[in-house]
């Protein structure tokens, strides 16, 4: 999910707010790095709403589709700072973490892009900043 630099020109132009201005700013800066490494975001310069997402899964969780599995970090090796999940939890792997008594992790799958979207716009168009 891309949030565009069109969304938070329309933030700070409603709020015209330091605040709302420094945001502004900042995505632009992210814009353009994330332009120069993926070709679809250089076409609606923006930027990935990670962390935005996480907010929203906590008040509309129903934008979210969600599977419970075993997840893992690799810390070492070939794929290390990769997440890892198991989706054939049939197999039972030789490997150390990935034993069957060991806690099971939420994950998104899918995502409602467009209602992310229009949730995050309709609360930073939202009358909540004082002027």
């Amino acid at each position: 999910v891309v949030t565009t630099l069109e969304h938070f020109q329309r933030i700070a132009d409603k709020h015209r707010h330091v605040a709302t201005d420094t945001l502004l700013k900042a995505v632009e800066f992210y814009a353009r790095f994330y332009s120069g490494l993926y070709s679809h975001v250089a076409k609606t310069p923006g930027c990935f709403a990670h962390d935005l997402l996480a907010f929203i899964y906590l008040v509309q969780p129903g934008l979210f589709t969600t599977t419970v599995k075993s997840v893992r970090v690799a810390t070492e090796g070939l794929a290390q700072g990769q997440t890892i999940m198991n989706e054939r939890d049939f197999i039972d792997y030789p490997q150390p973490g990935w034993e069957k008594t060991r806690h099971r992790t939420q994950v998104c799958m899918q995502v409602d892009a467009p209602g992310c979207l229009a949730v995050f716009e309709e609360t930073m168009l939202a009358d909540w900043l004082p002027a």
